[in-house]
This record gives structure tokens, C-alpha cells and sequence, in this order.
């Protein structure tokens, strides 16, 4: 409960009772505790702030986030992926089935930086092609991150991704119009 405090500021406090019972088992008065979670409440709501505000960046970015259990071969999509990778994906797949729509070009060359980061324990950028569940093709750009247990190993990767296929477009008719 939130209480005015003499000087004008307030306090949120967290109130613990219990009834204080006569020889009846009637309640005469309560007894407990009060704590001031005025900081904690504080904390909670600039988190939430925080976190609205990295969620509308990363809206505004058209950025979509992932993560990647190596050992499980998961990977679970921040939200649905499918402005990616076209309809028919779901928020949690296996990484093994998304390794199949990489552009047979671009294969070797992701696994290759994919492959690095997780020996090295770091991060990775990846361009890269998809063939979309439609047949079209789009060009993604993803950033990640691996991340290790208390023991070194490395078992997740978390990043982001974001759909370059205009950009891509735009650089090949820049390139044309060059030469």
C-alpha cells in the first residue's frame, strides 16, 4: 500500500498480519509486520520502462529477436518470424529445419561464421540469404552472441535479425548503374 509520509513524500509499504485470537478463537487484533518496499517498486517500474523502451527500438529497427540452444538444436523466436522467413514458421523450431532454408549458396559461409563464434565463445554477423516458405528469396542480416555456463561451456547463442532484401536491392542497382 502506498502511505503519505509527513513531509510529503510517500512510501510503499507490505503489510504481513496475523489475528491475535482470545480464548474463544475470536479475533481481538492483529499483530505483524511493516516493510518498506519503496525502492523495490522503484526498481520494477524502471525496468519495465527500460524494457518498453528496448521493445519499441527494436520494433523501429524491424528487428527480430532469437535465441539458440546448440545442444538441444532449438531455436525460439522473440516473436512471430514469419515477416522473415515467410508463413508457416513458428516461434520455436529447430535450428537444424532453419539451416534448410538457407540459400544453398550462402550455407558453407554461414556455418563457417556460426561455427566460429561458437568456438570462440563471441559474437558473429551474418548476411545471408533465405528462401522463404513462398519460394522468394530474402536477404536477412543477424547478429548474435554466444553465451556460456558457469563451467565455460558455450550453450546458447542469442541475437537479432532483420530483413536486408531492399537494402540488397538497392546496392545492386547502385552497382549496375556504376559500372
Amino acid at each position: 500500500t502506498r502511505h503519505l509520509r509527513r513531509d510529503g513524500s510517500h512510501v510503499d509499504l507490505s503489510f504481513n498480519a496475523v489475528p491475535l485470537r482470545d480464548a474463544r478463537g475470536e479475533a481481538v487484533g492483529a499483530t505483524g509486520t511493516a516493510r518498506d518496499v519503496t525502492a523495490e517498486k522503484i526498481a520494477a517500474a524502471t525496468q519495465f520502462e527500460n524494457i518498453e523502451k528496448l521493445r519499441l527500438a527494436v520494433d523501429a529497427a524491424e528487428l527480430v529477436y532469437w535465441e539458440w540452444e546448440r545442444d538441444t538444436d532449438r531455436l525460439h523466436w522473440g516473436r512471430d518470424p514469419s515477416s522473415l522467413v515467410g508463413a508457416g514458421e513458428s516461434r520455436s523450431s529447430r535450428w537444424s529445419e532453419y539451416l534448410q532454408i538457407v540459400h544453398p549458396d550462402d550455407r558453407d559461409r554461414y556455418l563457417a561464421t556460426v561455427n566460429t563464434a561458437w568456438e570462440r565463445a563471441g559474437a558473429c554477423t551474418n548476411e545471408y540469404r533465405v528462401i522463404r516458405h513462398d519460394g522468394q528469396v530474402a536477404w536477412l542480416s543477424s547478429h548474435g552472441r554466444t553465451l556460456a555456463d558457469a563451467t565455460g561451456k558455450v550453450y546458447r547463442m542469442i541475437g537479432v535479425s532483420q530483413d536486408i532484401t531492399e537494402r540488397k536491392r538497392q546496392e545492386e542497382e547502385a552497382r549496375f548503374l556504376a559500372y
